[in-house]
């Protein structure tokens, strides 16, 4: 018997939709729908899919599409994965899925409710160097400071409101390889923070 295959359908046409609809066909997934508000960006992703058509949110959503890809601006994560969620689709949503952890809560009670999946995107800890290091974590020792400098040129032309929050949107990398080396720890670390300037954070825990 033939097993059907996947369909997926990616929310955000930018560099991070790119890569998510490309890392999804190299899965074997077949990408039938890509939404984007630049209708433009949307028809060209999907034109290279071959048989991906655009459309607007609620009309992918009504496909009944196996999986959201949610490669949205942050800030429109927590709506847009409602949306995906209550359509009973698993989704896959690029970090953060929501501004705070008060709706991470709804957003998971939302999952399971409907009986699906969602997942952040974190590839760091997956990463064969990190997980060597995971399996002999015991032999580094008791953990005792964690460091992390955050600066991107991705901020380069924004003011700097803008380029502040993309350095916040980093900001899960570093602290989701501290929670593989801390134990899952966080809560116990005693954190400091600083902003340099604009675009850089200084990120140091004991």
């Amino acid at each position: 018997m033939t097993r059907r295959r996947i369909r997926a359908g990616i929310i955000g046409a930018g560099l991070m939709g790119r890569m998510h609809a490309a890392a999804a066909r190299r899965a074997g997934v077949d990408i039938a729908a890509i939404s984007d508000p630049d209708l433009v960006r949307a028809q060209k992703l999907a034109a290279s899919f071959g048989s991906c058509d655009a459309l607007g949110i609620d009309q992918m959503l009504a496909l009944g599409l196996e999986v959201i890809h949610v490669c949205t601006p942050p800030q429109q994560h927590f709506d847009t994965c409602q949306a995906a969620l209550r359509a009973r689709s698993h989704v896959l949503c690029e970090k953060p899925i929501a501004q705070n952890a008060a709706q991470v809560g709804v957003l998971l009670e939302l999952a399971a409710a409907q009986a699906v999946q969602l997942c952040p995107v974190h590839q760091f800890p997956f990463q064969r160097g990190v997980k060597k290091l995971e399996s002999n974590v015991t032999k580094l020792g008791t953990v005792r400071h964690v460091h992390a400098e955050i600066c991107t040129a991705g901020g380069t032309g924004m003011d700097d409101e803008r380029r502040h929050q993309v350095a916040l949107d980093i900001l899960p990398h570093p602290l989701s390889l501290f929670r593989v080396f801390a134990a899952g720890a966080l809560e116990k670390v005693d954190w400091r923070v600083a902003s340099p300037c604009p675009g850089e954070l200084l990120v140091a825990g004991v």
